[in-house]
């Protein structure tokens, strides 16, 4: 099932079953249909067989229990996608919040934290076709805690006491707020974003470790800059700063 009403900038479309979102998005051509027009697309799932999050972890996904989608479009220059994911996590997060969601918290650079546990996840990908750079935003959310074997960390429902409110109205909202949050990324960077993030930010001033290459290190995390990476002051260095990016680490709370 395909949405596109007259003047809409978004291509919302509903699958069954597929292996991926983000994988559809990033082999389908061309990314719209002929004729559409949209500008960006936000494919969503029933269910997910070979779902997956950032460093190709497997994401579970039943149906009725989550919500897994993509966004996609495709940009001119990816000069300014600095701090994609964790625009997208602020989009969602609003989307949430305004549903009712209270205590929501992002964890650099992609999780989506309840006080009780991971609710869901961002997973950015990118390539470049023909000139132009397609942007695929992946988003898996909890919206019951996940039944089944344990999964390495805690866990938590963004609804627990019931169903969301109208799920594919959420889920069109997500959608739509991805595409405005892209646009402004597009237009103006990261640098406006970095107040919101300041609001919602887990790991702000906390001890973290800095897993890379097999070895770790201690820190107090200090924020972010103005292109979306972490940055930390080392134990070891009382007073420095370093940037992290997020291809380089995983962080995780002491």
């Amino acid at each position: 099932m395909a949405i596109d009403g007259p003047g809409s900038r978004l291509l919302v479309e509903t699958v069954a079953e597929i292996d991926s979102t983000n994988s559809e998005l990033l082999r389908r051509e061309p990314l719209l249909p002929a004729g559409s027009r949209a500008e960006a697309i936000w494919l969503v799932a029933r269910r997910q067989t070979a779902g997956r999050g950032r460093r190709q972890r497997a994401w579970v996904s039943r149906e009725g229990d989550s919500l897994t989608a993509s966004f996609a479009r495709e940009v001119a220059s990816p000069a300014r996608l600095g701090g994609l994911s964790l625009v997208a996590g602020l989009a969602v997060a609003d989307v949430l919040a305004a549903a009712g969601v209270a205590d929501l918290r992002l964890k650099w650079p992609n999780d989506l934290h309840l006080p009780h546990g991971k609710a869901g996840g961002i997973l950015c990908e990118a390539r470049g076709r023909g000139g132009l750079t397609r942007i695929v935003v992946g988003c898996g959310l909890n919206l019951r805690q996940p039944r089944g074997p344990a999964l390495g960390q805690p866990v938590a429902g963004l609804f627990e006491a019931g169903d969301p409110p109208d799920l594919a109205g959420l889920s069109r909202s997500i959608g739509e707020a991805l595409l405005a949050a892209t646009d402004r990324l597009l237009s103006d960077g990261f640098e406006p974003f970095i107040a919101a993030w300041r609001e919602r930010d887990l790991l702000a001033e906390r001890p973290i470790v800095i897993h890379h290459d097999g070895g770790e290190r201690h820190a107090i995390a200090r924020g972010v800059d103005a292109d979306g990476a972490l940055l930390v002051e080392p134990l070891d260095r009382p007073g420095g700063r370093e940037r992290i990016l997020s291809e380089e680490v995983s962080v995780r709370s002491l």
